[in-house]
């Protein structure tokens, strides 16, 4: 049997508890350590986890510690955006592969040294984006390939959205830490799925959409934009910690359209689903309308964010055994989204104006 890849947590951020369940799950994967700034913190989480989880975490007190830990393959970095960039170096410089949470950097130059030290060292990125690892992204691709019931894609609508206490001390809403505030949080995915959308071709150019609000510290708390590609694509979304939850997802073509209204989380974990709409049209003296609706459903074995550890897990499996290289496509992804969330926000800053983007 295999070596498992083992992967180690820095801190002990909320969303590290549904990732190391994740990784009970995941196939190929062991949950092997996680680390606090203070040992009793990081043991409390450990017997805390473990307990829900069944993983048995080694516990230690300082970052430095687990990223000196010869077992560990990859390490899991659920920090503060602010404090990205100096653990990624750390973590290569001890030849850790490096899961990375969104969003990835606060500036394109941080994003820059992230990548560059990770390919220097040859060990893999990717960041945490777990919808593009589950299955019904491949079904839609192929739905939306379908010339006859699809036909070329216009457009793409997202929106995500749902009450953050502004008042709760969230990291999210700390401009020390996570400047970006919503846009860095949940507009990372309605970019990401944008791009996906348009086949990660970059737009032309970006607006931020009037409306915009910020907290009292002047971190965004809901914003709204515009993608133009060059060829008259369109992608709109809306992300907000200030709206009911939603979140929505509308592909248009010529000829169909592709709902989903479950764009980052899945409803159920063992079962997702979207619906196509083909050939619409006005009959009987334009009183009813004709569609062909199919609703697709797609089957997971282990929730997505088992499969991107599996994803990636398999990468850093092929790379020990010498028989892959890294796999360009996460960085590149990771900094296309990064690219244009960065142009939303200067949009923003200027007053809402055009930035170019290509």
């Amino acid at each position: 049997m295999a070596e498992p890849v083992r992967f180690g947590v820095l801190g002990c951020a909320n969303i590290a508890r549904k990732v190391i369940r994740a990784m009970t799950l995941a196939e190929g994967v062991e949950a092997h350590a996680v680390s606090s700034r203070s040992l009793e913190k990081a043991q409390r989480f450990a017997e805390e986890v473990g307990k829900a989880t069944g993983a048995k975490l080694i516990a230690y007190g300082s970052y430095e510690e687990l990223l000196s830990d010869p077992q560990i393959d990859v390490v899991y970095m659920p920090l503060p955006t602010s404090l990205h960039l100096e653990w990624v170096q750390k973590a290569a410089a001890q030849k850790k592969h490096v899961l990375l949470e969104k969003p990835p950097a606060l500036t394109l130059e941080e994003m820059d040294k992230i990548l560059k030290v990770c390919e220097d060292a040859g060990v893999q990125y990717m960041d945490n984006s777990m919808w593009i690892h589950n299955p019904r992204m491949e079904a839609i691709r192929a739905a939306k390939q379908s010339k006859e019931n699809f036909g070329q894609v216009l457009r793409f609508d997202s929106s995500l959205h749902f009450h953050l206490p502004l008042h709760s001390g969230d990291i999210r809403l700390d401009s020390a830490l996570d400047a970006l505030g919503a846009l860095g949080d949940v507009g990372w995915y309605c970019i990401g799925h944008s791009l996906w959308a348009m086949d990660w071709d970059l737009p032309q150019r970006v607006v931020a959409q009037p409306g915009t609000k910020t907290s009292k510290g002047g971190v965004i708390t809901s914003i709204g934009a515009t993608l133009v590609w060059a060829d008259g694509r369109v992608a709109t979304f809306y992300c907000s910690f200030e709206a009911a939850w939603g979140q929505q997802a509308y592909l248009v073509g010529t000829n169909g359209h592709i709902h989903w209204n479950d764009l980052c989380i899945p409803m159920r974990e063992d079962s997702c689903a979207f619906v196509t709409s083909s050939k619409p049209g006005l009959i009987n003296s334009d009183t009813e309308v004709s569609n062909e609706y199919r609703e697709t459903r797609v089957d997971l074995r282990v929730p997505q964010e088992a499969l991107v550890l599996e994803d990636f897990a398999a990468i850093v499996s092929g790379l020990k055994a010498g028989k892959e290289a890294l796999d360009s496509r996460w960085p590149e992804r990771s900094y296309k989204t990064l690219r244009v969330l960065l142009a939303v926000k200067d949009s923003y800053d200027k007053g809402e104006a055009e930035i170019r983007v290509t």
